[in-house]
């Protein structure tokens, strides 16, 4: 797996091949594909942005932002992230731990296993819980 700073055709290349779970959480989240181009366009902008490629194309898109006053950080994978799940895991826990204080993640928990994935990575529950605009649960995790 080759970890290299995020461009705009990688992140392209994600959206048009989102892993089911990502596309569903977006969808929840009311994005589409224009609305999450402007969003994670914008949010490179704001932080450090990873792609994550095996076979020659991006698996996974993360970065992690600073906004209001906190760090948080983000993830999208493509279609081909089951393949390569063991090597994403490893690569985004560097990631994470490279981080240092307080970094949460927002999620729909859409996937059964998200939250236990999210432990591996380094992330524990909080107690906030918010809201999509569709009325779907947002939860906070948080590493310190």
């Amino acid at each position: 797996m080759i970890v290299q700073p995020l461009v705009l055709p990688g992140l392209a290349y994600v959206l048009e091949h989102l892993w089911y779970i990502s596309a569903i959480e977006l969808e929840r989240l009311g994005l589409n594909r224009e609305t999450a181009w402007a969003r994670f366009t914008r949010y490179m902008t704001m932080g450090p942005s990873k792609m994550l490629i095996a076979d020659n194309v991006p698996v996974v898109a993360v970065g992690k932002v600073f906004e209001g006053d906190e760090w948080f950080t983000w993830f999208l994978a493509s279609d081909k992230f089951e393949d390569h799940g063991k090597a994403v895991t490893r690569e985004v826990r560097k990631l994470v731990r490279e981080h240092d204080g307080l970094l949460r993640i927002y999620s729909l928990c859409v996937h059964k296993d998200l939250r236990k994935w999210l432990q591996v990575l380094g992330f524990v529950p909080d107690e906030w819980e918010g809201k999509s605009p569709a009325g779907w649960p947002i939860y906070r995790f948080m590493k310190d």
